[in-house]
Formats: C-alpha cells, sequence, structure tokens
C-alpha cells in the first residue's frame, strides 16, 4: 500500500485514470480530495493536491513512483 501527494506535473493529472498506462500489479485504493474519500473509476480524474492511495505488488512500485514524481 502506497500514499501519495500529487503534484501539478505529475503524470497521473493528465487525463482521466482508464487513459493511463497502469500496470495490472496496481490498482488505485481511493483519492482524499478536500478532507472527502472518494472512489476511483476509469472516467476519474485525479488533480494535484489529491491524495491518493495505491495498491501495487513490489515489482510495480517504481513503475508507480514514475506517475506521481
Amino acid at each position: 500500500v502506497m500514499e501519495f501527494m500529487v503534484r501539478d506535473k505529475s503524470q497521473v493529472c493528465e487525463g482521466k485514470i482508464k487513459d493511463l498506462k497502469l500496470t495490472q500489479k496496481a490498482i488505485f485504493g481511493g483519492v482524499i480530495r478536500k478532507g472527502k474519500a472518494l472512489m476511483t473509476y476509469g472516467d476519474f480524474e485525479i488533480q494535484a493536491g489529491d491524495k491518493v492511495v495505491m495498491f501495487c505488488l513490489p515489482e510495480a512500485i517504481g513503475e508507480i513512483e514514475k506517475l506521481f514524481n
């Protein structure tokens, strides 16, 4: 389980979740936006300032970190 604070230039801010090239070894657990917990679906758009919870296998950690840095 990993948690990220989304920055302005993060790749995850570039469109809908379904359009991200996300490995099948990871999944979005949810987003905290302005103090509210939100479920993430394919059409969900992550915004700068969101806090994102990810679940992933150890071998996917590097790939997931690249999406947020």
